[in-house]
C-alpha cells in the first residue's frame, strides 16, 4: 500500500502495479533490491480503496456484491451494517452467528460487541479490478 493506494506484484519482484489496472490505472512503483522505493508513479484515475489500520486490525468497506450497500471485512468475516453505519452485524447473522461490532461514522473499529462466530471466515476472492466476491 502506497499512499492509501494497493498494489499488485508482477512476475519480478520488484514491479508493481497498481490493483486498478484493469480498469486503465496506470500507476505503478519499482523497489530496489534492498526493498526501498526507487521509483513511483502514483498518479490513479480512481479513489484509493477505504481502509482504517489500528495497531493490529485492518477494517476494510468493499461495495456489496448486490450493490445495495457496503461490506465491512474485518480479521476475515464479513459485516453488514444495522440502520446506521455504525453497528455492524456479521453477515452470517441469519444462521446464528452473534459476532457484531460498532465503529465510528468515520469508519473507525470502536469496539468488538461479540467476536465469537459460529462458523469459519468465508473464502473471499478479490478480482484484479479490486472487487471481492465471496466463493
Amino acid at each position: 500500500m502506497l499512499e492509501g493506494f494497493t498494489f499488485a506484484q508482477t512476475i519480478n519482484r520488484r514491479y508493481w502495479y497498481c490493483s486498478k489496472r484493469k480498469i486503465g490505472c496506470k500507476a505503478r512503483v519499482r523497489l530496489g533490491e534492498d526493498g526501498r522505493i526507487i521509483f513511483a508513479f502514483n498518479q490513479h484515475n480512481h479513489v484509493p480503496p477505504r481502509y482504517h489500520i489500528s495497531s493490529k486490525d485492518v477494517l476494510e468497506f468493499v461495495p456489496s456484491n448486490r450493490g445495495k450497500g457496503i461490506t465491512l471485512i474485518y480479521k476475515g468475516h464479513t459485516y453488514a451494517h444495522i440502520h446506521t453505519k455504525t453497528r455492524w452485524y456479521c453477515s452470517k447473522k441469519a444462521k446464528g452467528c452473534k459476532a457484531r461490532l460498532s465503529t465510528t461514522a468515520e469508519g473507525v473499529l470502536v469496539e468488538v460487541l461479540e467476536s465469537y462466530h459460529n462458523h469459519e471466515p468465508p473464502t473471499l476472492y478479490r478480482t484484479n479490478d479490486g472487487k471481492v466476491h465471496r466463493l
